[in-house]
């Protein structure tokens, strides 16, 4: 084998495990992708988590400024009544008539 083969598969081997590390290794360029995924997933949940906490501040002011929107709030979410007040219960029929 001639000094110059020898140099060319240095150089093939060397640049073909350069290569593994910059694609396969930790900081690679194929874990940055999944991180990057993984990054915009996250902070999508972080807004619809930031929109959540913003309603429910809304939902906390008005439970504690108005005995109406109480009042609305305990009827809707636990189903109260007032006394002598009878509860019907509406359910809509999703079947279609043949």
């Amino acid at each position: 084998m001639t000094k110059k083969k020898s140099i060319i598969i240095a150089i093939v081997v060397f640049v073909l495990i350069m290569l593994y590390f910059v694609l396969f290794s930790g900081s690679g360029l194929i874990n940055r992708t999944k991180l990057n995924e993984e990054r915009k997933k996250i902070e999508q949940e972080i807004e619809a988590v930031k929109k959540e906490i913003a309603a429910l501040k809304i939902d906390i002011e008005r439970l504690k400024s108005s005995d109406y929107y109480i009042e609305k709030y305990a009827r809707d979410n636990y189903r109260m009544i007032k006394p002598n007040e009878i509860m019907i219960k509406i359910e809509e029929n999703t079947e279609t008539l043949k």
